[in-house]
């Protein structure tokens, strides 16, 4: 396994554990056990994770 695909690879792992702490910080917040910044973390990481794959998987293409 590349390095590049190795990268791929951890970014869709951080990517699902952002995906977890988003429910899990939605499920807190709407049962009023926590306020929003577990979900706001969740899905900023989520987000900004999201980008830099897109980025990544795009420059990947031109790196080969």
């Amino acid at each position: 396994m590349s390095l590049k695909s190795f990268h791929i690879i951890f970014i869709a792992a951080t990517l699902a554990l952002m995906g977890f702490l988003t429910y899990w910080g939605g499920q807190r917040f709407l049962t009023g056990e926590a306020q929003g910044w577990l979900l706001f973390c969740g899905l900023l990481g989520a987000t900004l994770g999201l980008g830099y794959l897109i980025w990544f998987a795009r420059s990947y293409r031109t790196l080969r």
